[in-house]
């Protein structure tokens, strides 16, 4: 009998584990740029992919944790006078706190109408908002200049000379929305908006102009168990 009861509660607590918690993969591309390159728009590619954990509070709220890979910079559009690739390799960790959007014809008119909703419920739209904290692990400068073209007096100075006082910490608020085709495979968008310099001007005084600011957009698979 003892044993029949341990064996109870433990499918009962693996239950409630499952219900409360779940686990899956990320996939997706980075599109990113340097505010203060000298160069616009986000032209620079590349790739994130990584884990995420997922605790459903309630019925509509869920807290998202990530683990990933990012990988961001920046990189020359057409006809600039200075050619930059800057290539950023970032470990991350983002806090995301989800708010799934029902359909209009699912929101009850009334409270006598209101039905009780399961804690994992499936609801395909979601909005998150959160925080991301990046640990640079490595970075690339690759620079040429295109000798017909006149170069800003700010350009004088070498990314690559800078590269060295880059900021391995960077601290970005996001802000996106989710949609899931499944209960287990979806999509999302994400917007990072950095909370702190990349590189700060105060390192050399007589730039100011020299002080960047990495933005990120984001576009994610996600696959759940």
């Amino acid at each position: 009998m003892k044993h029949l009861l341990i064996f109870a509660l433990l499918l009962f607590s693996n239950h409630l584990v499952a219900q409360r918690f779940n686990a899956g993969a990320v996939l997706g591309a980075n599109f990113s740029q340097i505010d203060g390159d000298f160069q616009f728009g986000f032209h620079k590619k590349g790739i994130t992919a990584g884990a995420k954990a997922v605790a459903y509070l309630s019925p509509l709220l869920e807290f998202n944790i990530d683990l990933l890979y990012s990988r961001r910079g920046a990189r020359p559009s057409k006809n600039q006078a200075s050619v930059v690739n800057l290539n950023l390799n970032f470990v991350e960790s983002a806090f995301l706190l989800n708010i799934k959007v029902p359909k209009p014809e699912e929101i009850p008119s009334s409270k006598k109408r209101r039905r009780k909703r399961k804690l994992n419920e499936f609801v395909p739209a979601q909005l998150h908002f959160g925080i991301s904290y990046g640990r640079l692990v490595s970075s690339e400068v690759i620079e040429t200049r295109r000798i017909s073209s006149i170069q800003p007096v700010e350009q004088d100075v070498s990314f690559d000379e800078i590269r060295t006082k880059f900021n391995k910490n960077d601290i970005s608020i996001i802000g996106g929305f989710s949609y899931f085709f499944t209960r287990n495979v979806g999509s999302c968008f994400r917007f990072y908006i950095p909370t702190n310099r990349l590189y700060d001007s105060a390192s050399f005084p007589n730039r100011e102009s020299r002080s960047m600011q990495s933005f990120l957009l984001s576009a994610q698979l996600i696959y759940l168990l």
